[in-house]
């Protein structure tokens, strides 16, 4: 009986703070799309009271109690396998948490959601003056819950496993160290092309938002394929967040002279949506209802965006969709140029817009940075400096702003270090669950310009999307692919693909 009393409220625990968890998730929805601006010291007091609620369920003595007792041997053995799993992820994720006080919780939620606007308003003005002080109180707080958890190894490793459990400094900083000289050598040899000597953009003119956001609201439901579990809205920055198990949010952005990026932004979202409205409804208010990693939530919404909304056969439908949506601009341009101009490859600025093959070099730029905060090597009012020096050694381009430049990504202003290392990881990720897809679905890069989404989406929900919190993110991609995260393959994807394209 103790077991089952035991079970029974771990699990009536675990519900609760997934609610509470939820409504927190609204709030910060609302703040990112149609909160006034005025609301901000108020919403982050509705979040911090919220983290504390959640952070006080998880920390409980009791809970921690419950758990001791279902973690022994004797107990756990009898388990079935779905609660020996909840035991065992949630007793790792309550010792973790119980080292951390609930002040510091509270205190930072707050800030987080202050320091959010702060950034908003920085970017707006373009003065990183106004969000460097922030940034320096955030990397303190980073570096105080460092101290809490204190994982072994390097400092970064604390905030790496906060996205990518069991991610290492020692592990990561040789993938980018082989991933950074093959994307620098392909982007050499794509320059040196006649083809891209000469490429220009077709897409002239102005392209109104109510277009944009017609073809948005024409692809996003041919992936997300099931009604009224879903809504895209509009932000600074695009993002998805889940706030049920049948509600799952997200955002684009629109850019009158670039259609393209919203698209692709929308895109992205979509991938990350559908992800999280698949995870199995087994395991929903459970630590289970999760992937296992950030970086395999990426290689979703990376698969969606740049392989499948990239690909020469998707170009066709969504060609046509751009000409009944912009006819005027439209005029004159054709499928082979508009194909060139959706994989453009020219080196960018900004992380969001930026092709295929220089996406990563901004990743190991930002990792590169944020090591260096960390580490105390780099001061917050150096950051602007020494993010155009390393922009142009990388991709041969110099922000003239800082909303162009370090002020560009949301990330830091949310206290999200080590989350940018997982847009990489993912990326590589989707390009070996694409091999892997064209073996396993005939005829897939057709299904594309057909919308054919289904087996697709089938595919990844049996490989992915079904397997929640049970296994770590490169099991997934071995047991899948036959082989776990593999920096060759991506390579070997970006050439194939691009040599076809530039003709080098």
């Amino acid at each position: 009986m103790a077991t089952k009393d035991d079970l029974e409220f771990i699990y009536e625990v675990q519900k609760e703070a997934s609610l509470i968890g939820n409504a927190a998730s609204l709030l910060q929805w609302d703040l990112e799309t149609y909160m006034p601006k005025k609301g901000i010291e108020d919403r982050s007091e509705q979040l911090a009271i919220l983290s504390k609620l959640v952070h006080e369920m998880i920390i409980d003595d009791k809970l921690w109690a419950a758990l001791k007792r279902l973690m022994k041997s004797a107990v756990l053995k009898k388990l079935t396998p779905k609660d020996r799993l909840v035991v065992t992820r949630l007793h790792k994720g309550v010792e973790k948490s119980r080292k951390v006080p609930t002040k510091f919780v509270t205190d930072y939620t707050k800030f987080q959601a202050i320091c959010g606007e702060k950034w908003k308003i920085a970017r707006e003005k373009n003065k990183f003056a106004i969000f460097a002080p922030y940034l320096e109180k955030m990397i303190k707080f980073k570096k105080q819950k460092i101290k809490y958890i204190n994982l072994p190894g390097h400092p970064y490793n604390t905030l790496l496993d906060s996205f990518e459990e069991g991610m290492t400094v020692k592990q990561l900083k040789p993938i980018f160290e082989k991933l950074k000289p093959e994307l620098v050598r392909l982007l050499k040899d794509i320059k040196s092309t006649k083809q891209y000597k000469r490429q220009k953009k077709t897409l002239k003119g102005r392209f109104p938002e109510e277009g944009q956001q017609a073809i948005s609201d024409w692809i996003y439901p041919q992936i997300i394929r099931e009604k009224d579990i879903s809504r895209i809205d509009k932000s600074t920055h695009p993002f998805t967040v889940s706030l049920g198990t049948q509600d799952t949010r997200f955002t684009t952005r629109f850019d009158d002279k670039d259609p393209l990026s919203s698209f692709t932004g929308t895109v992205h979202e979509s991938g990350h949506a559908l992800y999280d409205l698949n995870l199995p409804q087994k395991y929903a208010h459970t630590t289970l209802h999760d992937a296992p990693s950030f970086g395999l939530h990426e290689s979703q919404s990376r698969f969606w965006e740049n392989i499948m909304s990239r690909s020469e056969s998707f170009a066709n439908v969504l060609f046509t969709q751009f000409k009944k949506g912009f006819p005027t601009q439209m005029k004159g341009v054709k499928l082979k140029d508009f194909y060139h101009e959706l994989n453009f490859v020219k080196p960018s600025l900004i992380r969001v817009e930026a092709d295929e093959v220089p996406y990563c070099l901004h990743i190991i730029l930002r990792f590169e940075l944020e090591l260096a905060l960390i580490e105390g090597r780099l001061k917050v009012k150096d950051l602007p400096a020494e993010w155009n020096r390393q922009m142009k050694a990388m991709l041969g381009v110099t922000p003239k702003t800082d909303a162009l430049g370090v002020l560009q990504d949301v990330h830091w202003s949310c206290g999200y270090f080590g989350y940018f290392p997982t847009y990489a990881l993912g990326t590589i990720y989707a390009s070996q669950l694409f091999a892997q897809m064209k073996k396993d679905i005939p005829g897939l890069e057709r299904k594309f310009g057909k919308l054919q989404f289904v087996p697709i989406i089938n595919w990844l929900k049996k490989h992915v999307h079904s397997k929640g919190d049970t296994i770590r993110a490169d099991d997934i991609i071995k047991k899948t692919c036959g082989k776990g995260l593999d920096v060759d393959a991506y390579v070997s994807y970006l050439r194939t693909k691009y040599k076809k394209i530039y003709g080098f």
